[in-house]
């Protein structure tokens, strides 16, 4: 079965009724850490009920973490370093990755920390009786899990020296620890196989934790050199797999060992005696895990999942290996088994899956006899293994009666070996869209929207092979308008539904979710509009309208509607009043919250209202005033009702019974006199008021009108006293606070925790208002949090004001927040649903206009951007936008076999073909090509493509604009292409330049997107490889070999030769401003040249004098300054300035390095914005530079005034010591500039992490307090400066 299960969905909002009975993933909790993480592994300690896990970050570091249930927060248990240089063997730093594994039976864990040494971790093992013998405070080691580790030689072990530790992995079924070390002995590689293979050995060494004794029980040399990574096998078959690139063997102690080619290149790679297989595979890159005994699945790197069986004999002796591929997934990077029939995917290159699978038959084979199973002196002569040493099985075969069931067991399944097929299926999915391999940037269309600034999007070219995708992100959520209406004079509004109101449209069930009714209320009057094909104002329709609305919403499941007055309530049905119910109160009300049958009232006095919603004596719907004179002891300055279908907000106290009504209807009690304290803390814990605490008969509805009662359903009232119970400072705050279980159980009290949760929201406004806008006391009674459900299929709040924002929570429990500033200040929100705009929402802006708007429904929103992935199954190399006709630019690939090789003559080149036979895997090569997609559809343009020749790679693309008399400005935009030829070392490099432009045309009949032709200008071959390319001053910049060529192009036809300079070795990145040409080289860093156009003269103006080997380069401009951001191959992002009067620039001759921080990926692409204008008395020249990196990631450098930075800076080094870091970690320590190379200078610590700068809001009140005042500052001048610099990339 070779059916792909990887097709992303054109629209991941929507959810099916099949995908709803698969399992998901859920979101517990994200930890962010200052290191890069190389390894986990889990471990269940004794007397634990949770694993706990080891984490290890480069270089060597160790951290064991543990999932803090009572704080929903990672605990650090152990810290561990290895990085010392008696370690490194002379190297200044640890190139070997870390790995990290633990002892099936939860015994010890090992590290690899070098080439050639391992770090043991025992474990501490204790009985029952021991730890409760051990009581002792002051003994602190005991109440450690782990004991005192140690470091060993691998070197030490063995009679041969290794060279180094490949992979580890412990052995089941061994008494003690028993550790399998995979390792080489000589280095080689595969050019030198000739006269060095088989260079691989194995080591399984048994692990005496208390006495330090490390002998090796069994050894086996001679592996095959391409030898890539170990699995343990589970018992009963026991031993261990070795992966090669072209083979697989099976090797276990007491028994032969077994091995398969699966390729012919093991013919000449190695002399292991190994079997034929007939399917033909490679298993480089691939990463297995087993599902039963005797079956795995291997996710092999072309994407596919294979299905491995072990076949065996009686005696658990591999015979055979059999492979059956069963599904077509994504290119695995991690693979892992959850439970007994899910498997989950990690991968750095697409998309990681959650598989579910399942078993659809099964096979007999037939099994070997026991003559033909028997071990023969040859296969197992290079064995190494001490007879004093042997399993626990075959100790335990001493007693008689384990000898009878153990030899019952092996002849019952002598005869009986099954091979199982299984279906694989896919049940969710987590968005990647890295690598970022290039980023372009495009105009949104904002006609409706009055912008200063136009919007940009973000696209990234993201995946590789079958798996390459188009990312396009968003900042922040852009909705589409559908209409608009110029409404004054508007305060808050509200729409509801009537059901009844469908009986007129024959049962038609599809509009009976959509909205009926628009209320809008202004100052004294209430504007009710009739929602349907076309809006339009009604008279009254039972609602009251001579006066101002306070709210409005549906009861009884949309069959009725409530209207909330400052003094009366009026229920309406079918458009018809039913009840006007007289509150009688002498303070208005300004609030009201609702949940069927519930309302809640809030009047001017800080006074509190309860309705409820029920039948009469005869059967007619009313509302009814519940006595809630117990709530008002204090003044209340906010409430909000919740239901609970969890059951999770429960009380401790299991006597407490609802108290019965006072009325003789057959009601139940569910209200609790509950009060919270929320202080500075992270935490927000009960606060029990014995003197306030009283038993009150609040009646609700009858059983007839409430939810299903299976569901236990509970209803909830939250208040805000002003006295300090659960009091919120949200004058400038939004706090957003996450309820979690408790396992501490306390009368009287509910069985829940609530967390704080950190967020980038900012209300406080630091810019002059635009346009009008009004500042957040401008807003009166309105709230600023609207509540909404099935937008676009989300549900969450939607904050209105100066700076809104969204707050959507996603199916699997994630909060995400997203920025709407499209349209500025927002002053109401209300969603809406109707057959022309489904699932949408209304919303006011500051200048009056009614916006009716959706979500595109193409983009994702369950992540920190809005996203919308465009599968093109194809390596994505370059990515440009053409700006007359909105539409993208993109260079990719595609694999071929090849089997044929270019060979050199005295002419040109011949291609010679290659005949290895049938089980020879061939090479592959890359066959580019370069399309047009528009940004309308995302589609590829048809007949718009140009396809490179075989053997010719693309090396760069860009739009530039060059001199032509076509124009008024006297420059065109052009695409230009650079490739060259890559046939090997023999054959010498060629490239092309290729110039065209994106014409519109006349479509083709049925075709709207032919409207876009590619128009060739200039095609012409060049005498080298053409690496970069660029445009300056209206000239085009390539370099060619290790040459950098200006070039005028003349007429539209020719490129005329202006001027040249030699550079170093390999410049594969040029880009410029004004008249200065930035080269980034491949090791010798950055070049800054300037082309003086008056004499034609290009000359080097300064360079690096280090050695750095350069991922992307760009400019960093800061009002009047210019800088150049680099990012190098050791993850830095650094920052240069030309300075000639500095002493280390030698009067100019080379670049400063000003600033450097590590990032902890590899930036591979930059692009630069302009900053948004905050005061526009005081425009500022500021660009902000962003980059992607290799992992998917986005981040961004924003320039930081004098003061502001040195306020921020004395903030970090506080923050960076005060707050507790996950796993240990140290902020300073990772943020600091790293290299492979010794330099002669300090580390220049000039740039703020904003990452840690941020966490400043998730502080306290008390804590922000005392920080600034330690800095010598205010917590009103920090927040300023930290929402300037975040409000100023939205």
């Amino acid at each position: 079965n070779q059916d792909d299960i990887d097709q992303d969905s054109t629209n991941e909002n929507t959810n099916s009724q099949d995908n709803k009975q698969h399992p998901e993933l859920e979101y517990l909790a994200s930890f962010s850490f200052y290191g890069k993480i190389y390894g986990m592994e889990s471990v269940r300690f004794r007397h634990h009920d949770r694993d706990s896990l080891f984490i290890c970050f480069a270089d060597a570091k160790l951290s064991l973490v543990e999932y803090d249930i009572e704080n929903n927060s990672l605990k650090t248990l152990s810290l561990h370093t290895f990085e010392d240089d008696e370690l490194k063997d002379g190297f200044s730093h640890n190139f070997a990755i870390p790995i990290i594994r633990v002892d099936p039976e939860n015994r010890c864990a090992a590290m690899v920390v070098s080439n050639a040494h391992l770090a043991i971790l025992p474990i501490r093992r204790r009985g029952p009786a021991e730890q409760q013998i051990q009581n002792d405070p002051k003994d602190t080691n005991s109440k450690y899990p782990l004991m005192s580790s140690y470091v060993i030689d691998a070197r030490d072990l063995g009679n041969e020296k290794v060279s180094r530790i490949i992979d580890i992995r412990f052995l089941e079924g061994y008494y003690e620890p028993t550790i399998l070390i995979l390792c080489e002995i000589l280095r080689t590689w595969s050019g030198r196989v000739a006269v060095r293979q088989d260079t691989c050995s194995i080591l399984a060494v048994s692990l005496n934790t208390n006495d330090k004794v490390h002998p090796i029980i069994w050894s086996l040399n001679n592996l095959p050199f391409d030898c890539l990574s170990t699995l343990a096998v589970p018992k009963p078959i026991g031993g261990v797999l070795v992966f090669a690139a072209n083979s697989l063997l099976h090797l276990n102690q007491s028994k032969p060992p077994y091995a398969e080619s699966l390729n012919s290149i093991t013919d000449e790679s190695t002399t292991f005696p190994m079997r034929i297989q007939e399917v033909i595979l490679s298993l480089d890159c691939a990463h297995a895990t087993f599902i039963n005994n005797n079956q795995l699945v291997v996710g092999l790197k072309d994407g596919d999942l294979v299905v491995l069986s072990l076949i065996t004999d009686a005696m658990y002796n591999v015979k055979s290996f059999h492979f059956r591929k069963a599904v077509n997934s994504v290119i695995t990077s991690s693979i892992c088994t959850i439970g007994s029939k899910l498997i989950f995917l990690g991968s750095r290159l697409a998309n990681s899956l959650l598989i579910k699978y399942e078993k659809t038959s099964e096979e007999l084979v037939e099994t070997y006899d026991d003559a033909n199973i028997s071990p023969s002196p040859d296969e197992i002569q290079d064995a190494d293994e001490p007879k004093s040493k042997k399993l626990r099985t075959d100790e335990e075969n001493e007693d008689e009666e384990l000898e009878k069931l153990y030899k019952a067991h092996t002849s019952c399944t002598a005869k009986e070996s099954y091979l199982r097929s299984y279906t694989f299926e896919v049940c969710d999915r987590i968005l990647h869209i890295g690598p970022c391999a290039s980023i372009a940037i495009g105009q949104l269309s904002t006609e409706e929207f009055a912008q200063e600034d136009p919007e940009v999007e973000i696209v990234m070219c993201s995946g590789h092979d079958k798996n390459g995708a188009l990312s396009v992100l968003n900042k922040g959520i852009k909705p589409q308008v559908v209409a608009s209406y110029d409404i004054p004079g508007c305060v808050d509004m509200w729409t509801v539904k009537d059901i009844r109101l469908n009986d007129e449209n024959d049962g038609d069930s599809s509009i009976e979710d959509t909205h009926k009714f628009l209320i809008i209320s202004r100052d004294n009057l209430t504007m009710i509009l009739r929602t349907g094909q076309e809006i339009t104002e009604v008279e009254q329709h039972g609602f009251l309208t001579q006066t101002k609305t306070v709210f409005a919403g549906n009861l009884d499941s949309g069959n009725c509607i409530i209207q909330v007055t400052p003094y009366e309530v009026i229920l309406v049905s079918k458009g018809e009043q039913i009840q006007q119910l007289e509150l009688g109160i002498e303070s208005p009300i300004v609030a009201c919250s609702l949940q069927d049958p519930y309302i809640s009232l809030l009047s001017e006095g800080g006074n509190i209202m309860m309705l409820v919603f029920e039948l009469n004596d005869n059967d007619e719907k009313q509302v009814k005033l519940v006595d809630t004179s117990s709530l008002n002891h204090s003044r209340v300055t906010a409430c909000c009702l919740f239901r609970d279908c969890s059951g999770r907000m429960s009380v401790s106290d299991s006597t407490s019974q609802p108290t019965p009504s006072s009325t003789n209807e057959s009601i139940e009690l569910m209200e609790d006199d509950r009060k919270f304290t929320i202080d500075d803390d992270e935490l927000l814990y009960l606060d029990i008021d014995e003197t306030n605490t009283q038993s009150n008969d609040v009646p609700i509805a009858s059983k007839s009108y409430r939810y299903n009662s299976e569901q236990k359903v509970s209803y909830w009232l939250f208040l805000c006293l002003d006295n300090g119970k659960l009091e919120a400072h949200i004058d400038q705050d939004i706090l957003i606070y996450e309820a979690f279980p408790s396992t501490t159980c306390i009368n009287n009290t509910l069985n829940l925790k609530f967390r704080k949760v950190p967020h980038e929201i900012q209300l406080t406004e630091t810019r002059t208002p635009a346009r009008g806008s009004m500042g957040l006391t401008t807003l009166g009674s309105g709230s600023l949090l609207r509540y909404f459900e099935n937008v676009a299929n989300y549900s969450g709040i939607f904050i209105c004001g100066t700076f809104p924002h969204w707050l959507l929570m996603t199916t699997r429990g994630e909060l995400c927040i997203h920025s709407m500033a499209i349209d500025g200040y927002i002053k109401c929100f209300a969603p809406f649903n109707i057959a022309n705009c489904p699932n949408g929402f209304l919303y006011f802006n500051n200048t009056g206009d009614l916006r009716i708007c959706v979500l595109d429904l193409r983009f994702t929103y369950d992540c920190p951007w809005p996203v919308h992935k465009v599968p093109l199954r194809n390596t994505l190399h370059f990515i440009t936008h053409h700006f007359i006709t909105k539409t993208y630019v993109i260079v990719s690939s595609t694999m071929s076999v090849c089997q044929k090789m270019p060979h050199i003559t005295t002419e040109d080149k011949e291609f010679i073909p290659v005949e290895k036979g049938d089980r020879f895997i061939h090479a592959h090569v890359e066959k580019f090509r370069l399309q047009l997609i528009t940004s309308e559809t995302w589609e590829i343009i048809p007949d718009a493509e140009i396809q490179m020749m075989e053997w010719e790679h693309v090396t760069c693309l860009k739009s530039v604009d060059l001199k032509s008399e076509e124009t008024v400005s006297g420059l065109k935009e052009f695409i230009a292409v650079g490739t060259t030829n890559v046939c090997g070392e023999e054959v010498a490099c060629r490239g092309r330049i290729v110039l065209f432009d994106v014409i519109e045309v006349v479509p083709e009949p049925g075709k709207p997107l032919t409207k876009n032709k590619i128009k060739t200008y200039y095609d012409k071959e060049q005498k080298g490889p053409v690496t970069a390319i660029t445009c300056v001053e209206g000239f085009l910049v390539t370099s060619i070999g290790q040459k950098i060529y200006i070039w005028e192009f003349r007429d539209n036809k020719d490129l005329i030769g202006m001027a040249f300079i030699d550079t170093l070795i390999y410049i594969h990145s040029l880009v410029s401003i004004r008249n200065f040409i930035l080269a980034a080289d491949v090791q010798k860093s950055i070049s800054l040249f300037r082309f003086q156009v008056k004499y034609r003269t290009l000359s080097l103006v300064s360079r690096d004098r280090h050695h750095l080997e350069i991922f992307s380069t760009n400019f960093y401009v800061n009002q009047n300054q210019l800088g150049f951001v680099v990012s190098d191959g050791d993850q830095n992002v650094s920052l240069f300035h030309h300075s000639a009067l500095a002493p280390e620039s030698h009067s100019g001759q080379f670049l400063v390095r000003r600033a450097e921080i590590q990032i902890g990926s590899n930036a591979h692409a930059f692009f630069r914005t302009k900053t948004k204008v905050l005061n526009l008395r005081q425009v500022e020249n500021k660009h902000i530079t962003w980059f992607g990196t290799l992992d998917g990631s986005i981040g961004l450098l924003l320039p930081v005034d004098e003061k502001e930075y040195r306020r921020l800076f004395s903030l970090q080094a506080k923050l960076s010591v005060y707050l507790e870091q996950n796993a240990g970690l140290n902020q300073k320590a990772f943020r600091t500039f790293r290299s492979h190379q010794k330099f002669l200078q300090n580390p220049m610590r000039n740039v703020l992490d904003g990452d840690l700068l941020k966490r400043y809001f998730h502080l306290g009140f008390a804590e922000r307090r005392d920080l600034a005042k330690q800095i010598m500052s205010t917590p009103e001048q920090i927040i300023n400066d930290l929402t300037k610099l975040e409000l100023s990339t939205i």
